[in-house]
């Protein structure tokens, strides 16, 4: 009974880390998608804002201001590794480097999770 479930949980993780959907398909967020959204809160929201507007506390003081990450079309300019890029080295003097901080793992879902906030948009 508990090998059969943790089988299943197994199953499941892994499908949620399965290639992202067509462009236009619809899914709900990923496993990856939801711990890189919990990085995002901790490490990334004071400059690019909660829903990624690029309207943190911290955006006013930011020259060039942060990226508009809820950009659907700009996520999809973005290659995974140019994102996993940014994030490691960082980008000019705004965007520190968080290569030190985070696990390549953790830089993987944090790329997940900004392709989620991209889907969703400008919608609530």
């Amino acid at each position: 009974m508990i090998r059969a479930l943790l089988l299943t949980v197994a199953l499941a993780s892994a499908a949620c880390r399965a290639a992202p959907p067509s462009p236009g398909q619809r899914s709900g967020p990923t496993v990856a998608g939801l711990e890189g959204a919990a990085l995002y809160a901790r490490y990334c929201t004071s400059c690019h804002g909660a829903q990624g507007g690029g309207d943190g506390v911290n955006a006013p003081n930011l020259d060039p201001r942060p990226r508009l990450h809820r950009d659907p079309a700009w996520s999809r300019s973005r290659s995974d590794s140019a994102l996993a890029a940014a994030i490691r080295d960082g980008r000019g003097r705004a965007m520190p480097r968080f290569g030190r901080t985070l696990k390549p793992h953790e830089i993987a879902d944090l790329v997940a999770g900004l392709r989620e906030i991209a889907e969703k948009g400008n919608r609530p």
